[in-house]
Order: structure tokens, then C-alpha cells, then sequence
């Protein structure tokens, strides 16, 4: 989805279009995967805004409930990332906790949907990472 669709949207539902909330989204754009706040707080700061971080939160906490946003946990830091029916999967360094995008062709798809009839069960989000060590560290 482009941000000028993600925008409409918010606004279709009511929503502003701060500037905050703008760069936040950009910096989704930029980063390609996985963003921490930390990270976000970094590109805001390169567009010359410093909001307190209390509105960081709020403005994650919108676009995770929005469902624009997804959450994941690695190496117990939250990481975010712009939804997307295009399901991919990470390598996590276990040294430098680098992570870098998996790709794969959709094996899972017909596993979870195998597993969705077999225990009518609707699966709305799933992750799996893959730990170990990336060739800089090894």
C-alpha cells in the first residue's frame, strides 16, 4: 500500500494527518522491514522533530489498533512494520542483533490453512525468525 493510501484512509476514518504521525509512517517506507522506536526516533530527528516520547507510543498505539502497523518481539525489543498480505520472515543475529528479511514463496500458506480447517481455528497473525549467526559476525 502507498502512503498517500494510508493517509486517505486515516483520514476517511476520521483521523489527522499530523506531522508526526506523517514522518512516523515515512520512516516505514524508508526502513523496507522491521523499525524500533528507537529508529523511528532517529529518522524524526533527521526531519527536525523531537516529540516527547509518550507520543511515539500513542502514535504506534494508533496505527497498531488501525491495523496499518504490526508488532513483533526480537531479542525482547519491539520492532514495527507497515501490514502487508505479503508475508515474509527474518534472520536474527544472535551477536549483533541484526535482522534481515526472509522472502519465501508462501510455503506456509496451505499449512495454515490446512491447520485453520482441521481445528477451526482463524489464524490472524503468525511470526517465526530464524536465530543465529549473520557472515559479519561469523
Amino acid at each position: 500500500m502507498k502512503l498517500d493510501d494510508i493517509l486517505s484512509s486515516i483520514r476517511n476514518n476520521g483521523g489527522r494527518i499530523t506531522k508526526v504521525r506523517r514522518a512516523i509512517l515515512e520512516a516505514f517506507y524508508q526502513s523496507g522491514c522491521l523499525v524500533s522506536q528507537e529508529k523511528i526516533v532517529a529518522y524524526l530527528a533527521t526531519k527536525e522533530l523531537t516529540p516527547n516520547p509518550s507520543t511515539i507510543f500513542r502514535e504506534l498505539q494508533f496505527l497498531l489498533k488501525s491495523k496499518i502497523i504490526t508488532k513483533s518481539t526480537i531479542n525482547k525489543v519491539h520492532h514495527y512494520e507497515l501490514n502487508s498480505n505479503h508475508r515474509h520472515y527474518h534472520f536474527v543475529c544472535s551477536k549483533c542483533q541484526g535482522i534481515t528479511a526472509l522472502h519465501l514463496h508462501n510455503p506456509l500458506i496451505s499449512i495454515m490453512k490446512e491447520l485453520e480447517q482441521q481445528h477451526q481455528f482463524k489464524i490472524q497473525q503468525h511470526s517465526i525468525d530464524f536465530k543465529g549467526i549473520c557472515i559479519s559476525c561469523s
